[in-house]
């Protein structure tokens, strides 16, 4: 698994004003471990000081090997004393648990890289009776032959930072459902959505959150949205797919692109009644999704699920669908499809006629103010089911 380090830019002035000079940097790294940097200005230009940290390999740890990995340096003054300190994500019983390497200049082994930065080596022990979860840097302290000290936490709530490793131990992460669509975050910044039904592998937290891995870094979800039932969640086909028996994996059908499933997520697959079968699909076919409310930009082809052209919407019409891939898919006489660049959520002007002699109502009250006559020529937005006028006062 990737060990890495990122900061936003916006909190520059925050950290560099308690880093004491050091600076983070900088770009992506050639070395094996595969670090990836960013870099941050610092008006210290006449002597600038670069921080790396990197940690492991690309797997999981189990209780009693060594976690290693680099840190590096440049700096003009000589650091006297760092100590790294690390600490497990999902504590089994308060408080954590907290891994320290000190690293010493006097007598400690560190090379100088091509740049003249140095890089110095450390390491911690998991834990022999740890249990199966994640442990994630803490903080950096370096300390100066003049006794200054310069201190990183990775607490603030304005950064963004993941540097972790995984521990198998003796306890495994069990299966989690969200009960409803709920965000997912580090910190105080959220990272994306999980959808009603989703089935999570993790941990809980002492706070009240669900910890587990999304793209390759720990996120976190409140537990007030999770539960250990599973929960029936709407999903629809990428493409066209095979519907398998559950049991015995033969195929009993099959579901054309945009295609409506509900189920329950276990594993690797969404499992749902299918002719009185218990049939399955493998969830890499399959996505969540909110639907929501698309505006037609233009005169734009309806299609069916084989995607041929089966009529037209027009500049101002409305759809209530959700995006799979190209396309926006809507429900209207069977499933239908229109390229989602020829939609915008923003409100888009479109231009009719009335059909016969209708009510103009006002939007804040819905009491009658005019009658209109048939063949009146109209312009305005969709808003459900109704039209709101921009060429009426």
């Amino acid at each position: 698994m990737k060990k890495r380090i990122l900061i936003i830019l916006m909190v520059v002035s925050m950290i560099l004003g308690s880093f004491s000079g050091y600076q983070v940097f900088a770009n992506e790294s050639s070395s094996a471990l595969n670090t990836e940097r960013i870099e941050l200005n610092t008006t210290d230009t006449a002597n600038p000081k670069i921080v790396d940290i990197s940690i492991g390999s690309n797997r999981q740890y189990t209780p009693g090997e060594k976690v290693s990995g680099t840190l590096t340096v440049r700096t003009d003054s000589d650091i006297k004393y760092i100590r790294i300190t690390i600490k497990n994500l999902n504590p089994d019983t308060a408080p954590y648990t907290y891994l320290m390497c000190d690293i010493n200049q006097d007598g400690a082994s560190y090379i100088y890289d091509s740049n003249g930065d140095r890089i110095y080596y450390w390491s911690v022990d998991v834990p022999v009776d740890s249990k199966w979860g994640y442990y994630e840097l803490s903080s950096i302290q370096m300390t100066d032959v003049e006794g200054n000290n310069t201190m990183f936490y990775n607490t603030d709530e304005s950064t963004d930072i993941y540097f972790y490793f995984e521990v198998m131990g003796t306890a495994i992460p069990n299966r989690y459902y969200v009960k409803n669509n709920s965000d997912y975050h580090v910190m105080y910044i959220v990272l994306g959505q999980k959808y009603k039904g989703q089935m999570l592998k993790g941990v809980v937290s002492n706070a009240n959150t669900l910890a587990f891995v999304e793209n390759d870094r720990i996120v976190f979800i409140d537990m007030d949205n999770i539960t250990e039932e599973q929960v029936v969640g709407t999903t629809y086909t990428k493409g066209s797919v095979n519907i398998r028996h559950a049991m015995d994996n033969s195929i009993l059908g099959t579901y054309r692109m945009g295609t409506l499933v509900n189920g329950m997520e276990y594993d690797d697959y969404i499992f749902f009644s299918y002719n009185s079968y218990l049939a399955k699909v493998h969830k890499s076919l399959l996505q969540y999704g909110d639907r929501a409310y698309y505006n037609l930009k233009g005169t734009a082809n309806v299609r069916d699920q084989k995607l041929n052209v089966v009529g037209r919407k027009y500049k101002g019409d409305t759809i209530y669908g959700v995006i799979i891939g190209n396309y926006v898919r809507y429900y209207e006489n069977g499933v239908r499809f229109i390229h989602k660049s020829l939609v915008s959520t923003d409100f888009v002007s479109g231009t009719a006629y009335t059909k016969g002699s209708s009510n103009l109502r006002s939007v804040y009250s819905e009491t009658v103010v005019q009658t209109l006559k048939i063949g009146e020529y109209l312009e305005g937005y969709r808003d459900g089911d109704y039209v709101i006028l921009k060429n009426k006062e």
